[in-house]
């Protein structure tokens, strides 16, 4: 960066000191070189010497008084003699004279620098150039200020009717010009133009709205021509601001009293360009019941054919991506619509309730995809996440607004459960993040939906107390954590792990440690252990390498025989440790024949476990991350009875809970009352359940006559339309 600094003459000149007259002779013959293009004449080192002895003198009050004047005189004269007498090039002339008179100022300027400096800065005054733009303002812009605001008015709108004619460079740099002239706290281009450019721009589109005689159809394609080519030759000369100002008034007068042409015909086109402005318009007009009503029906059906227009991505390999980039897409489609009635002011809760019913509608459609997509969602979100970001926030709050539309909340129910239980036991999610979704889902639905959630909350946090007490207790030299489950919370209640597996003579010591440890605080209780939904992390030294094997506790068992024996079988690995045949299968499979977890070598190097096929430690493993994660294998064939995460078990569990709930709807509903007709009761119960799940008619008409066979429900004899409760 540079500093320019100015330094004093020397010396007064040969000619010792001037008066005042002398010295402005010398300066005035200047400005009238410099206004005639003769600039190339004058010394500027002499006339900057005698502007500085001037003011030395003490007399830059008349300096820039006579200035002021000088300035003013040519500029009167420039006006009359030559902007008036100018026939059809007069805005051409004028941006002429205004080139002009820029290059005189900035000479005019330079010579004044130290009037400017030490009289102008300290008396608060405009600096020369300043004060000569003042006076291009008040001695040329005013004065012929209607002829030229007509004369650009009358460009502009032959550039809207297309004419080639129009030079819109010079538009642009008149309008410049205007901008740059301040004129009181603004510029004269706000003051005295913009406005006079809005009033014409409001008779010019007012002359199309009287004159047309077009359909509602081709109106609105009509208006929607006029408004793009506004924003077309806008860009061509007209700065943002005013362009959206003239764009206001265009819509204004095309739009606003031509509402009940264009309802259902603009508003997709609206939606489309993002039209903010527009929409508010149509909102805002849209006050009567009947249009309303219209207006929302029609934006509706167009939310819903855009939710259903998104595909999920099944080039996707893995399940959970496809659900999230799915969610995703439907996260940022509710934000856009949310966003668009927040920026426009009206998100009042008649129109956000008709948003949410749109996204309802094409969500439910999908049937049970949407609640298992967003769980899996959900899923992934909270495994990412270790603390309540902002982000993770906002991102959740997108998930409960969303299952709250979900009218299969008990499919979500039983998949969200299968996945929090994984991610409580393996330690995956923060614990403040869970409690957070949770407390939002109970808020929406009620503590009957979470309760068991909760319980199982409540089941890891004491959990964690015990285990404090118990590694403090028995002072253990590595981490040790047992969760004590309530069968009756956790989802996987119907599977059991065996009892008679035999672990480890050291893990037994724990095992039995812990129980009595558990039992003198709870006397009376008996604890069941389940291997199979446990973990354990055990370091082991290879031939090259150091890792650390995260895996099922199954696997660790199997793992750790080796420390006393160097080569079992499968079979003998059976009758060491009692774990069964298939999970032992999968176990095997997942340690010896997966690619990326090969710790032991089995024999013969096929894919296939026999029971005489031998297993040791594969000495030469290696992988490039310190810990190594071996997964349990899926089994192909069938079902894993103890996979707590099987879809297809989830799913005939939710239709057995349906049924009996709707068993007992019917019941209670019909008890108090003992009679009631068909579509009441029908209504009565669809609306109790509609927290769970929607329920179509034909279940109810099938579950009703399994009462009415059963003896709980009787058919009136005289009307099959009313039913009697049977005592």
């Amino acid at each position: 960066m540079f500093k320019i600094k100015i330094r004093s003459p020397s010396s007064f000149g040969a000619g010792g000191f001037e008066n005042f007259e002398e010295s402005w002779k010398k300066l005035e013959s200047a400005i009238e070189l410099i206004y005639e293009g003769k600039a190339s004449k004058l010394s500027f080192e002499e006339l900057y010497g005698t502007v500085y002895r001037t003011v030395l003198r003490k007399n830059s009050s008349e300096l820039y008084d006579r200035v002021k004047s000088a300035i003013h005189l040519r500029l009167c004269d420039i006006r009359e003699n030559e902007l008036k007498i100018s026939k059809g090039a007069y805005l051409s002339k004028l941006y002429e004279v205004w080139q002009d008179q820029c290059d005189c100022l900035r000479m005019i300027s330079d010579v004044m620098m130290y009037l400017d400096k030490v009289y102008c800065k300290e008396s608060r005054k405009p600096f020369v150039y300043d004060m000569g733009l003042e006076l291009f303002r008040d001695d040329v812009m005013k004065p012929l200020s209607s002829l030229t605001h007509e004369m650009i008015a009358r460009d502009i709108n032959e550039g809207r009717r297309c004419h080639t004619s129009v030079d819109f460079d010079l538009l642009r740099e008149l309008i410049g010009m205007m901008e740059t002239l301040v004129d009181t706290d603004d510029s004269y281009y706000l003051t005295e133009f913009e406005p006079y450019l809005l009033k014409e721009s409001a008779k010019y589109f007012g002359i199309f709205v009287q004159s047309h005689s077009l359909a509602p159809k081709d109106y609105i394609n009509e208006v929607q021509r006029l408004l793009e080519n506004e924003r077309n030759i806008h860009t061509k000369f007209l700065n943002s601001d005013t362009s959206v100002k003239v764009l206001n008034v265009a819509k204004n007068v095309l739009i606003t009293q031509n509402m009940h042409f264009i309802v259902d015909e603009s508003l997709p086109v609206i939606l489309d360009s993002h039209d903010l402005d527009s929409l508010k318009l149509l909102f805002g007009l849209c006050k009567e019941p009947g249009d309303q009503n219209n207006l929302l029906k029609q934006l509706r059906q167009i939310i819903v054919a855009e939710g259903l227009s998104i595909e999920e991505d099944v080039t996707q390999k893995k399940k959970a991506m496809v659900a999230v980039k799915w969610i995703s897409e439907i996260i940022a489609l509710k934000q856009k619509y949310d966003n668009i009635l927040k920026d426009i002011g009206a998100d009042n809760i008649r129109n956000t309730k008709s948003v949410s019913e749109a996204f309802s509608t094409f969500l439910n459609q999908r049937g049970k995809k949407s609640a298992e997509n967003l769980a899996l969602y959900i899923d992934f979100t909270l495994r990412s996440c270790k603390q309540l970001e902002p982000s993770t926030k906002t991102s959740l709050d997108h998930c409960v607004t969303l299952f709250k539309l979900l009218r299969d909340k008990d499919i979500f129910e039983k998949l969200y459960k299968q996945q929090l239980s994984k991610r409580l036991l393996q330690r995956r999610s923060s614990l403040d993040i869970e409690k957070e979704i949770i407390a939002r889902m109970k808020e929406e639905v009620g503590i009957a939906y979470t309760s068991k959630m909760e319980g199982m909350f409540r089941d890891i946090i004491i959990s964690q107390g015990y285990n404090v007490k118990f590694v403090q207790q028995e002072k253990l030299p590595f981490d040790y954590e047992v969760d004590v489950l309530t069968t009756t919370c956790w989802p996987f209640q119907n599977t059991s792990s065996p009892q008679d597996i035999v672990i480890p003579p050291k893990l037994e010591r724990l095992r039995l440690d812990f129980e009595n440890f558990y039992i003198k605080s709870h006397s009376g209780r008996t604890l069941k252990w389940a291997y199979h939904l446990g973990s354990m992390d055990i370091g082991f030294q290879f031939a090259r390498t150091y890792h650390v094997l995260s895996m099922p506790v199954y696997a660790a068992i199997i793992f750790m025989l080796f420390e006393n024996y160097n080569e079992l079988t499968m079979q003998e690995i059976r009758d060491l440790t009692h774990i069964p045949e298939q999970e032992l299968s999968r176990q095997l499979i997942s340690m010896a024949v997966a690619p990326k977890t090969r710790i032991l070598k089995k024999f013969p190097a096929n894919k296939i476990i026999h029971a005489s096929d031998k297993f040791c430690i594969n000495e030469s493993f290696t992988a490039p991350t310190l810990k190594v994660k071996v997964l349990t294998v899926m089994a192909k064939a069938e079902p894993n009875p103890q996979s707590y995460g099987d879809y297809a078990v989830a799913m005939k569990e939710v239709s057995d809970e349906r049924t009996q709930l709707l068993e007992a709807t019917i019941v209670s509903t019909l008890k108090p009352v003992k009679t009631m007709t068909h579509k009441s009761l029908f209504e009565k119960v669809r609306q109790r359940l509609s927290g769970r799940f929607d329920m179509p008619e034909e279940i109810f008409k099938d579950r009703l006559q399994y009462l009415i066979e059963k003896e709980y429900v009787q058919r009136d004899p005289d009307d099959p339309s009313v039913y009697h409760y049977l005592p």
